[in-house]
């Protein structure tokens, strides 16, 4: 997991036009964890792996890997982006499982940019 050219959150008079960015990994909305935080960087790298067990009753094709990316600050987290995965283009292989991905636009961030380095392993 890394990410290249993500948003400067920490901007301003006082601030160094960079991020404090992590990741947090969720499935429909479901937390699975979360990176560790990488300072001042736009273009971190996690280097870390997650291994999510889902139960083929609870989970369908249509749900989605959810990679969140937030600022972290002292106050309040500030949202960067997401990227967005449905699990059975995953799981059918119609998606590429070590690529990067276009950071989107999410509610709490409209200034989304950069990408994620994403790989992901799926075990049926």
């Amino acid at each position: 997991l890394a990410g290249r050219k993500l948003v400067a959150k920490d901007t301003g008079w006082f601030r160094s036009n960079s991020s404090d960015p992590y990741v947090m990994v969720q499935v429909n909305g479901v937390k699975y964890g979360k990176t560790a935080v990488v300072k001042k960087s736009l273009d971190p790298e996690w280097n870390e792996t997650f291994k999510i067990h889902l139960n083929a009753r609870q989970y369908s094709p249509t749900h989605e890997l959810q990679l969140c990316l937030f600022d972290s600050d002292m106050m309040k987290d500030d949202a960067m982006g997401e990227v967005r995965l449905k699990l059975g283009d995953l799981a059918s292989g119609m998606m590429k499982h070590e690529m990067w991905h276009k950071v989107q636009q999410c509610k709490a961030c409209t200034d989304a940019t950069g990408e994620l380095h994403v790989k992901v392993s799926v075990v049926l």
